[in-house]
């Protein structure tokens, strides 16, 4: 016999072998199942929690000695020394 129908003849004799095994255990077909609106709901509301999670987490961290310190260096970084100073206005006037 031909190798390729020996491969043909053994798939579909494991083939029928795993559906006879699996005849009551087939797995329900999620696919022909489209999005609702209640998923979409359940999908909201997730990231809706999660979000607030954030939020909260945030407006804690703000209040925090470390915060205020780092907004320090942040202010600090912000300054400019005279010459940027004058070139920046320099630039500015000469755009207006």
């Amino acid at each position: 016999m031909n190798p390729t129908t020996d491969f043909e003849l053994e798939r579909r004799r494991l083939n029928q072998t795993y559906e006879k095994l699996n005849m009551g255990n087939q797995p329900p077909d999620e696919e022909n199942h489209p999005a609702t609106y209640w998923t979409f709901l359940k999908l909201r509301i997730g990231f809706s929690i999660l979000l607030l999670f954030f939020l909260a987490a945030s407006v804690k961290a703000f209040d925090s000695p470390e915060t205020k310190n780092v907004q320090k260096v942040l202010q600090q970084i912000d300054q400019k020394d005279p010459y940027t100073q004058k070139i920046l206005s320099q630039v500015k006037s000469f755009l207006q």
